[in-house]
């Protein structure tokens, strides 16, 4: 297991016979002995004998925490018939991945005509701490009838589903019955989750975790470069604030004095800073107010609906745009305590973002972007670089210059003993 060592590997066992769960064992990091993996065995009790089982497991590839589908994570299926009690496999590593669908829920809609060429946004949220596990979008649903699936449940856990139709066409939910939206229930037991939904009209209002904005009186800056984002933040011990971007709009032009925005993805009791510039001198970009004009606002997300309202007002704030005030280097001697790689920022972003990372030491390191079939696109570090917090720039385009198109891409950090891969969105 070369290839894997220090990442996450899980595997179950799973019963043909009624698609149960047997058990899991977790590895959070698979171990080294010097400089080479070790071979390693787990054990899961629970066989039943003459029974038949699916043993699914899989390696983190990309570093981020859950499982994905190969080739972003490796993924192998073997199967067993347990004849003789105690049952013991040989694996050795392979690239015959297999989509083991690890702990995906997946929701058949069926009769879904009437919203034909419709928005539908399904999310799953765990009811033990209303955190969200996952959502799905779909730009306009194509058929009457169709699944969704999401991964991400953890065995005995109980969450909601809630979806909805955008059948007002407006992009973005509206309570029942300007829209229509429904709630479903599981407690995840293991295995294969299915839920069957057929359409009906006992709708539920979900409230859709949107972070609306409403401004008015912007007449001095119609026709302007707008710009927002939505960063989470937190005071950690010592007063130190640290935050992550949520979301971003850009208007190209400003055409109204009245106009509204929104951004999803807040979080049950998150607070957040609200953070948006009129580009007033023209030039395409944030300059400082008062060549630009800036401002922030602040929320803590209690749930329901939440609407900020905002009326033009000359009380402006630099917002340090694109590079956010949240993310300040701790103080530690000058030098960071471990390796790490924090989330790019912005993201989503167009033409370009930036990846910072920190070195507690003198390192050769290597800095790639790789589109979601594990193809290298881009090297941006391949070194020694000194120990200290550092950043580079990836201007969305591959190692030869071409610009790639919008889409996810996997942003993977390598350095003696740490690897770890984040998530990064270009949208033009």
């Amino acid at each position: 297991m070369s290839p894997h060592w220090g990442q996450l590997f899980a595997l179950r066992v799973v019963d043909l016979a009624d698609s149960s769960e047997v058990g899991r064992i977790r590895v959070e990091s698979i171990p080294l002995v010097g400089s080479f993996p070790i071979d390693f065995s787990v054990s899961v009790p629970g066989l039943t004998l003459g029974g038949s089982y699916n043993i699914d497991f899989y390696a983190d590839f990309n570093g981020n925490g859950r499982y994905d589908p190969p080739g972003m994570d490796h993924a192998w299926r073997m199967t067993v018939d347990n004849a003789s009690g105690d049952t013991t496999l040989h694996f050795a590593h392979n690239t015959i991945f297999t989509d083991v669908l690890w702990d995906y829920l997946t929701v058949n809609l069926t009769g879904m005509t009437p919203y034909a060429g419709q928005l539908l946004e399904l999310k799953v949220v765990d009811l033990s701490d209303s955190t969200e596990v996952g959502r799905i979008q779909l730009d306009s649903i194509a058929t009457a009838n169709f699944s969704v699936s999401l991964p991400g449940l953890m065995l005995g856990g109980i969450y909601n589903v809630d979806f909805y139709a955008d059948f007002n066409g407006n992009g973005q939910y509206d309570v029942p019955g300007t829209d229509h939206a429904w709630r479903l229930g599981i407690e995840y037991a293991g295995g294969y989750a299915v839920l069957d939904f057929a359409h009906n009209t006992s709708f539920t209002d979900v409230m859709w975790d949107y972070l609306t904005v409403n401004f008015t009186d912007m007449t001095p800056h119609l026709n302007q470069l707008f710009e927002l984002r939505v960063e989470s933040y937190t005071y950690t011990w010592g007063g130190v604030v640290t935050g992550e971007e949520i979301g971003i709009v850009r208007l190209d032009s400003i055409n109204a004095a009245d106009f509204s925005v929104s951004v999803p993805g807040l979080m049950l009791d998150g607070s957040y800073n609200i953070d948006f510039y009129a580009d007033f001198n023209g030039n395409g970009q944030y300059d400082v107010p008062g060549t630009d004009h800036a401002w922030r606002l602040g929320i803590h997300y209690a749930g329901g609906y939440a609407a900020v309202d905002f009326s033009h007002n000359t009380d402006f704030t630099d917002i340090e745009w694109p590079y956010s005030p949240l993310f300040v280097a701790p103080e530690n001697n000058g030098l960071p305590e471990s390796f790490n790689l924090a989330q790019n920022y912005p993201n989503p972003f167009n033409p370009s973002t930036i990846l910072r990372f920190d070195l507690p030491q003198a390192s050769t390191i290597k800095l790639v972007v790789y589109d979601l079939l594990g193809r290298e696109i881009a090297a941006l570090a391949d070194r020694q670089m000194s120990p200290g917090y550092h950043s580079l720039a990836w201007d969305g385009r591959s190692s030869d210059g071409r610009e790639v198109p919008s889409g996810i891409y996997i942003a993977r950090l390598v350095a003696p003993g740490y690897t770890k891969s984040i998530k990064i969105v270009l949208l033009k």
